[in-house]
């Protein structure tokens, strides 16, 4: 994991900030699932 970008501060704080936009993205994805999946089940729910 230590390779050369880790000796360049710019280069660690953009692979700090891509981790940082890699984990929001995978929260908001998730949260997004869920919300589909609860709103799938409340309309199978509501049209029986």
């Amino acid at each position: 994991m230590l390779g050369p970008s880790t000796a360049h501060p710019a280069g660690a704080l953009s692979e700090l900030v891509a981790h940082f936009v890699n984990c929001v993205l995978v929260r908001s994805a998730g949260l997004a699932v869920k919300l589909a999946c609860s709103e799938l089940i409340g309309r199978n729910h509501a049209s029986k």
